[in-house]
């Protein structure tokens, strides 16, 4: 009732307010796809958040505009829009890298300051240009946390006070375009890609039903010299963006777009004959073993497709409270038929699977779980074995408390919560997961492997359960089964990096060096710039012999970092002691050595051993003998079994010989890991 988005009414007052826009998924990603390609999640492929991509196949309005000579930038509020996961498809910037992160429900986001202060500078640099540039905020967003002095000015609606935050930066950015003299020629749209369920229909959040209240969204577009004030009471979706953005800027509609150009009706055309159909789903509740949920709106009608059916007039029943299916039976058939004409469609693109994560991303999956932590189903018949959503909506609202408490660490509550879901839902493999995790972390192997083993049971899709049941399992010497379980955690998820590198450590342990390799590549693939990741590629490279690209690997963890003396060490030693004439470089093997060995305070045995080989090759044996008696004195037991090598080594530099690791593809290095 009070004006708390001021600088949003006033964009109103200078366009038009679309009263009846609708989202097709009250989830991130997909909806952000929809707004950018012009496509349902059923035509551009993404149905979830993290597990996909958007396919490079896909034309998005970026691409359109940059092709037509625009300056193309984004300003991403959370790392669900991270760019592994597509959307950066035509912007020459894309800024998803934040200067100060915080969590919300796990997921990392910044703040609109923050967005609308690097929103201003791009626009400074641009304004001179035919530009576009989307600037996503996820403040209005579970968990409510206002900074000051929202939060106390709205100490009982949190929610809006992140309103009324956003709202302030957003009117920053129009000063800015006011400030720059462009706001007067600048298409601006102000949208979401889903609402709040705030507790109707007995949802918490969002993420899980397609009431209104989670799917009607705000749409306002002011156009250069378009209509102001105006309001518009026809069915639109956000879906409906691209081909108006198109149609404004004049530039073509690719082919499978499915939004409509709404750019008649802000002048006050009338909405065209048939009435609009706007596709919306959640395959949320699968995640639940239950049924999905899809649904149509139409002629302000909606149905929703379930075990049990539900169907909605929403222009005398706005809060979907009575359920019309059993009055109306041919009205309900009729939007069955259109609705099944819409989910079953081919999909142009697949979406496919989720990208292979970098560190920030891939620290969202690996938690007790976003919501349940497992893939979503994209089955499109009614399973009548499973649960209607309805049925569910208490476990998913306990498990996200459940997954909540986990990220504030309260231990004890999160102990509760996992033993009431295991009580009340015993066949929920999400309360046995949270019971392995308590288990794991309090070193009770044993339990924690019994609690796992019950999740994979129930459950024989759970990602996570199958990746933290191997690390019990290898912790308890059971390496065989820790493989299998590893390799089922990648069955389902192939995006998990953390069951790629358990799996590539594991199967090392066994010495299986040439399975190890891709599992390591695919870490490196997601984790280029980190040198220990490099390095680690390089020693298995270096155990299945192939040392040409373990060298490589070694080069590029020392390029990435100067400082790295595991492996500044690995390819010293390399240069110095390798049986291949071809790949030694007894001088620079030295100069390794010595940086190695100046990093290194007090010297380890590894370096100083190193060190010696290095001296050796190079001839210089004095040298050599010193730093191998150094070695020996670092170590601490110079007649322990492990300095028997560096004495048999140093007895060849008094000899005057270098060292020379056997020539063989087979042979394990020699060298101490440092």
């Amino acid at each position: 009732p009070e004006p708390i988005t001021p600088n949003i009414d006033a964009i109103a007052s200078d366009g038009v307010v679309f009263t009846r826009a609708l989202a097709p998924t009250p989830v991130t990603l997909p909806s952000h796809c929809t707004m950018l390609t012009g496509m349902d999640p059923p035509r551009h492929g993404v149905r979830d958040n993290f597990d996909y991509r958007l396919d490079d196949n896909v034309v998005t309005l970026a691409e359109l505009l940059k092709a037509d000579r625009f300056a193309t930038g984004a300003v991403i509020g959370a790392v669900v829009l991270d760019s592994e996961y597509g959307l950066d498809q035509g912007f020459d910037t894309y800024d998803d890298r934040f200067e100060d992160e915080r969590r919300t429900m796990g997921v990392v986001e910044r703040q609109a300051h923050e967005v609308s202060r690097s929103g201003a500078s791009w626009l400074e640099e641009h304004a001179g240009e035919p530009f576009f540039l989307f600037l996503h905020y996820y403040d209005p967003h579970a968990e409510y946390m206002p900074p000051e002095p929202y939060a106390t000015q709205f100490p009982d609606r949190l929610y809006a006070g992140e309103i009324a935050y956003v709202d302030r930066w957003l009117g920053d950015v129009v000063d800015t375009l006011k400030r720059l003299g462009i706001y007067d020629t600048t298409l601006l749209i102000v949208t979401s890609d889903h609402g709040e369920m705030l507790e109707e229909h007995g949802e918490l959040t969002h993420g899980f039903f397609i009431y209104q209240s989670a799917l009607r969204v705000p749409l306002i577009i002011k156009a250069p010299r378009g209509p102001a004030g105006r309001r518009v009471d026809a069915w639109v979706g956000v879906v409906d963006l691209l081909p108006t953005i198109a149609a404004l800027t004049g530039v073509p509609v690719p082919d499978g777009v499915e939004g409509v150009n709404l750019a008649d009706l802000l002048s006050g055309a009338a909405p065209g004959e048939p009435p609009r159909a706007l596709y919306c789903e959640s395959l949320t509740p699968t995640k639940y073993r239950a049924n999905a949920l899809w649904g149509v709106v139409s002629g302000g009608w909606k149905y929703i497709h379930a075990p049990h059916p539900e169907l909605y007039d929403l222009i005398a029943d706005p809060g979907e409270q009575r359920n019309r299916f059993s009055d109306e039976p041919a009205r309900s058939g009729r939007m069955r038929d259109l609705l099944e004409g819409m989910r079953r469609r081919r999909p142009a693109w697949a979406g496919g699977g989720g990208p292979a994560s970098d560190d920030r991303t891939q620290r969202q999956m690996e938690s007790i779980g976003y919501v349940a932590g497992r893939k979503v189903s994209e089955d499109v018949d009614i399973d009548t074995a499973k649960a209607d959503a309805k049925d569910v909506i208490d476990l998913n609202n306990r498990y996200a408390h459940l997954v909540a408490l986990s990220r504030m660490d309260h231990h004890a509550e999160v102990r509760e919560a996992c033993q009431g879901l295991i009580r009340d839902y015993p066949d929920f493999a999400g309360g046995h997961l949270g019971m392995g995790v308590i288990a794991m972390n309090e070193g009770s192997l044993a339990a924690a492997r019994d609690h796992l083993r019950r999740a994979v049971e129930l459950d024989p899709d759970f990602a996570e359960a199958h990746g933290t049941l191997g690390q019990a399992l290898e912790s308890l010497g059971m390496a065989d089964d820790a493989i299998e379980h590893y390799r089922e955690a990648l069955r389902v998820r192939p995006s998990n990096i953390s069951a790629h590198e358990e799996l590539a450590r594991a199967l090392s342990s066994q010495g299986r060096f040439d399975e190890a390799v891709g599992h390591w590549r695919e870490v490196v693939k997601a984790r280029p710039d980190r040198a220990d990741v490099q390095h680690r590629l390089g020693i298995v490279l270096q155990h299945a012999g192939r040392i040409d690209d373990a060298l490589q690997r070694y080069r590029e963890a020392s390029r990435l970092d100067p400082q790295f003396v595991p492996a500044l060490t690995k390819l010293s030693w390399i240069l110095a002691t390798h049986g291949d004439d071809a790949v030694r470089q007894p001088e620079e093997s030295v100069q390794l050595a010595e940086r190695a060995a100046a990093l290194t305070e007090p010297r380890t045995p590894q370096v100083l051993d190193t060190l010696a080989a290095a001296y050796a090759a190079a001839g210089r044996f004095e040298e050599a003998v010193s730093a191998a008696e150094s070695a020996l004195k670092a170590g601490g037991a110079p007649q322990s079994p492990a300095a028997r090598p560096i004495r048999s080594r140093l007895e060849l530099y008094r000899e005057g010989k270098p060292f020379r690791e056997p020539h063989r593809k087979d042979a394990a290095p020699t060298a101490p890991d440092a």
